[in-house]
C-alpha cells in the first residue's frame, strides 16, 4: 500500500517526502535503487521492504529499465560492475543512464568503493573512470557479436578483453553524495543532511516546513523556531531600493520559501548560502499586502551546530509510581557517563493528588547528547525536556 502511494506521488516531491517520513515512522524501510532488486516502480522485496523505482530515476527511461530488468530475470543477478556492464545493451542503457544510476546509489552493492569511483580522473585532459566502463561494455559487446556472426563462433576476442583496474579515490563527503542523490531523484535517499541535528530539532520543538503553511496558527504563540538545509537563496532589491533575502529551506517534512527583510536580512545574509544548515527564531506578523494573511517575520537566524551548546539545563519528569530503585540505579549511571555543562533537574508528578514537586541538582552537570536521551526515552515513565 505504501510502495503504491510513494509510486503516485513521485511527481510531487513534498507528498512523496511526506511519504518517506510516513514509512520511517511506522518502521517500514524505505531502500534507495538497486540494478539486482529495484523494478520499474516502488515495490516490495521478499523481505517486506520498499525499494525505489529505477524509472524514478532522472534520465533513465522505462525502456533502459526494461532492458535491465529483463537481463536480470532471464539470467541472473549482476555479479559486480563489469558483469553489468557485460550484459546489458549499452545502446538502450547509454552513458548517461549509468552515470544517473551511480548517482542514485543503483551500484553501491556492486564492489564498488564509494561512488566518486565512477568519477575519478586520473590526470589532466584524462576521461573520468565511467568513461572506461562504458567503453569496456561496448568492446565486449561488439567482440561478441562479431564472433556471433563468425562462421565458427570463436569467443576468444570476449574473453581477452580485460576491464579497467578500479580506481583508487576519496570518497565523497556525505552531504556532497546527498546532494548529487538529489540532483537525479528530487529528493534524499541514502540519508538527509539533518540526521545529525534530529535531536535537536525535536527537543527545540521546531516548527517544520509542513506546518509553516498555515502560519496563522501561530499569531498569538510568541517566538518559534524552524530550521533546516537551505536549498536555495536569492538576494534582492525591492522597488524602494532596500535590500532583501528570499530563501528556500527544506527539513525532514518537505521546503518552504522564506522572506528576510531589513537591518535582520543585512545583519545575517552571510548565513544565507545553498547548503547552510540554519536555524530561524520568528514571530508570525500580518502581511503587508494582505492583512488576512499571515507569515514568519525571521528576527534571528543562526547555524544548527550552535544550538548544542544553548542548552542550559535539562529537566527529567518521572511519575512517582514508576521511580524505582533500578530507575535511579540507571539514570545515575547515564549522569556519570555523560558529564557535561547542562544544569540537572528532577521534578516528581504525582497524579492523585495532582503534585509537582521540582527538585534542583547543585553540582551534577550533564551532556545531553542523543546517545543519552535514545537511552532516557527506553525507560517507562520517564520524560525529559530541554531548556
Amino acid at each position: 500500500f505504501m510502495a503504491a502511494n510513494l509510486t503516485n506521488n513521485l511527481s510531487s516531491m513534498d507528498k512523496l517526502t511526506f511519504f518517506m517520513e510516513e514509512c520511517k515512522r511506522m518502521g517500514l524501510k524505505v531502500l534507495g535503487p538497486e540494478v539486482n532488486e529495484s523494478k520499474m516502480k516502488f515495490s516490495v522485496n521478499k523481505k517486506g521492504e520498499i525499494r525505489f523505482g529505477l524509472a524514478a530515476i532522472k534520465g533513465v527511461g522505462e525502456g533502459a529499465v526494461d532492458v535491465m530488468v529483463k537481463e536480470r530475470e532471464e539470467n541472473g543477478v549482476f555479479a559486480d560492475i563489469f558483469d553489468f556492464m557485460r550484459r546489458v545493451n549499452l545502446r538502450a542503457v547509454n552513458k548517461k543512464t549509468v552515470e544517473n544510476l551511480a548517482l542514485a546509489g543503483a551500484f553501491d552493492n556492486m564492489g564498488i568503493a564509494d561512488r566518486a569511483v565512477f568519477f575519478h580522473i586520473e590526470g589532466f585532459g584524462k576521461p573520468p573512470f565511467l568513461d572506461h566502463l562504458v567503453k569496456y561494455g561496448q568492446s565486449v559487446q561488439e567482440a561478441r557479436d562479431s564472433s556471433q556472426n563468425s562462421l565458427f563462433g570463436d569467443q576468444s576476442d570476449e574473453l581477452e578483453i580485460a576491464p579497467p583496474p578500479l580506481p583508487k579515490t576519496e570518497a565523497w563527503h556525505v552531504l556532497e553524495k546527498l546532494e548529487k542523490e538529489k540532483e537525479v531523484v528530487g529528493i534524499y535517499l541514502s540519508g538527509h543532511p539533518l540526521d545529525d541535528y534530529r535531536s535537536e530539532m525535536q527537543n527545540f520543538r521546531f516548527v517544520n516546513a509542513e506546518m509553516l503553511k498555515d502560519v496563522s496558527s501561530f499569531k498569538n504563540s510568541g517566538d518559534q523556531k524552524s530550521g533546516g538545509i537551505v536549498t536555495a537563496v536569492q538576494h534582492r532589491m525591492s522597488k524602494a531600493g532596500k535590500p532583501y533575502g528570499q530563501f528556500v529551506f527544506e527539513d525532514f517534512s518537505g521546503s518552504h520559501e522564506m522572506r528576510i527583510f531589513s537591518e535582520t536580512y543585512m545583519k545575517f545574509k552571510h548565513l544565507l548560502e545553498q547548503g547552510s544548515i540554519i536555524y530561524m527564531n520568528w514571530k508570525a506578523r500580518e502581511d503587508f499586502r494582505d492583512r488576512t494573511r499571515f507569515e514568519p517575520d525571521i528576527l534571528r537566524i543562526g547555524l544548527l551546530t550552535e544550538l548544542k551548546d544553548k542548552y542550559t539545563q535539562v529537566t527529567f519528569s518521572v511519575n512517582e509510581n514508576q521511580l524505582e530503585e533500578s530507575l535511579i540505579a540507571r539514570m545515575k549511571v547515564l549522569f556519570d557517563e555523560n558529564p557535561g555543562k547542562c544544569k540537572l533537574r528532577i521534578q516528581l508528578i504525582s497524579r492523585d493528588p495532582m503534585l509537582t514537586i521540582s527538585l534542583q541538582s547543585g553540582n551534577i552537570r550533564i551532556e545531553p547528547n542523543p546517545e543519552m536521551l535514545a537511552e532516557v526515552s527506553k525507560l517507562t515513565g520517564m520524560e525529559y525536556q530541554l531548556n
